[in-house]
């Protein structure tokens, strides 16, 4: 079988956690879960931090995700949205 029918073929991994950032989320304290949530999803604009940004916050307060996993998780592009894993306040 070659490689375009494989691809044709292949459904998309529906298993596996949350990742990093929606494992975050379910574990921090209300307070610091809305005000990640509200960066995380609102429309990105120059009164925002930056992925890099949110990254360094997170990483200065302990929480050890990769920048990748960060702006995945912000675009939406992580299993959180790609799964049957449900985030705590996440639409899918």
């Amino acid at each position: 079988m070659g490689i375009s029918n494989k691809l044709q073929q292949t459904k998309r991994s529906t298993s596996g956690l949350p990742c990093s950032v929606g494992v975050l989320l379910s574990e921090l304290e209300p307070e610091d879960r809305e005000a990640l949530q509200d960066v995380l999803t609102s429309e990105k604009s120059s009164t925002l931090p930056s992925n890099r940004q949110i990254f360094e916050i997170l990483k200065e307060e302990g929480h050890y995700i990769t920048f990748y996993a960060v702006g995945n998780h912000r675009r939406k592009q992580c299993r959180c949205f790609s799964s049957n894993a449900e985030v705590e306040g996440e639409d899918k």
